[in-house]
């Protein structure tokens, strides 16, 4: 889903904090998006705690957010450190080669595959894939939404930050009035979630999906890499002084969408989408930040979540095909007693192959083209 890689600010060496951080949100997300609890026979507390992450799942997008935020933020503050400008087009293109050509192909595939088995696919939902409008009417698949999302905050993080790099007196930093920005966006896409809960308060994807009333998230992680960009060394040593306290309010602010139904609470839909992303942004610092050493027996983990995060986009791009198409003919073809456990563990499997495969098949060759034929002019957060 994330449409960057993170990587380290001098040398273009990658941060795998930060690709940990990818690979925990997706691995969220699957889990969310796995069937029901099927019949848990495992021993306390295993089921209570599966049961908690597959509730709460679906802050991993908002933690995708947040980064998203943070990232794609981070090359344009930069190229403008770098070089004084903001490259509008070729910010736009480049990122457009990053999401369009793994994102038509699952397009195109879903229209075969719906010819092949002769299901009808509606034309209206197709048209807004398209043309990423799919968060605010009917969709092809439940969880694009979200692309929707981030497609229309690079077009509005471009064009803000380049006409604020143009309009403004304070040519070495012509971005500080994201800080007073940020918190009008925050205060107006909480009223409207507010409002929209109001008018219809059972509404949920009318509050979970649309750009405008979720943009916030995305803001603020453009506020924490501004900060990170032009005054990093005060954020990082309030970081290091503070993380006890930060990792408390963070892991508290996360808390709630593990033990309340977004579905259902009124609150989560709400304030709660607000207290989650300022968690997220706490969990981001403190990766960034947050620690001066991580013991031995952590690193294989961090590892293996990194590997997994590097390819986080076409993982979630494809986990909705594979749990549609692929699980239950491999299910049907090879395993038709499978225990609900072991059932889960396959699918979790199966998505991180089939998107991994994916993201070597469709992203690896046009991001080598991309960085080829249109190299990034921000070398010092060379993001994929």
């Amino acid at each position: 889903m994330l449409a960057a890689s993170p990587r380290e600010a001098r040398g273009g060496a990658r941060l795998p904090a930060l690709d940990a951080l990818r690979g925990v949100a997706i691995l969220l997300v699957l889990v969310h998006h796995m069937e029901g609890y099927g019949a848990l026979t495992w021993r306390w507390p295993l089921p209570l705690l599966y049961a908690a992450l597959k509730d709460g799942g679906w802050i991993g997008v908002d933690l995708f957010f947040v980064l998203s935020g943070f990232l794609v933020s981070g090359l344009i503050f930069r190229e403008y450190q770098r070089r004084g400008t903001v490259g509008l087009g070729r910010f736009l293109v480049r990122r457009g080669l990053k999401i369009y050509p793994a994102f038509y192909l699952l397009l195109a595939t879903t229209i075969l595959i719906d010819a092949f088995l002769q299901q009808p696919t509606p034309s209206e939902a197709i048209l807004r894939e398209a043309v990423f409008l799919q968060n605010y009417g009917p969709s092809l698949w439940p969880h694009t939404w979200s692309l929707a999302v981030e497609e229309h905050f690079y077009l509005l993080l471009a064009l803000g930050l380049y006409l604020g790099s143009r309009r403004t007196a304070d040519a070495g930093n012509p971005f500080r009035p994201l800080l007073a920005l940020a918190p009008a966006v925050a205060l107006l896409a909480l009223a409207g979630r507010l409002l929209t809960l109001y008018l219809s308060p059972q509404a949920f994807r009318s509050v979970l999906n649309p750009t405008h009333l979720r943009i916030d998230s995305l803001l603020f992680g453009v506020v924490l890499s501004y900060l990170h960009h032009f005054d990093g060394a005060c954020l990082e040593r309030r970081v290091s002084q503070n993380r006890l306290w930060l990792l408390v309010l963070s892991l508290g602010l996360l808390l709630p969408a593990f033990v309340l139904d977004v579905h259902r609470s009124v609150f989560m839909r709400s304030f709660g989408l607000t207290g989650l992303y300022l968690g997220c942004g706490g969990v981001l610092l403190l990766s960034l930040h947050g620690a001066r050493s991580r013991p031995a027996w952590a690193r294989p983990c961090l590892g293996a979540l990194a590997a997994v995060g590097t390819y986080s986009y076409s993982i979630y791009l494809w986990h909705f095909p594979v749990k549609v198409w692929l699980a239950p003919l491999l299910r049907l073809s090879f395993a038709p007693h499978l225990s609900y456990g072991p059932r889960q563990i396959a699918y979790l499997g199966e998505c991180l192959v089939v998107g991994i495969v994916m993201g070597k098949l469709v992203e690896a060759p046009v991001l080598a083209l991309r960085d080829r034929f249109l190299p990034s002019r921000s070398p010092g957060l060379s993001l994929k």
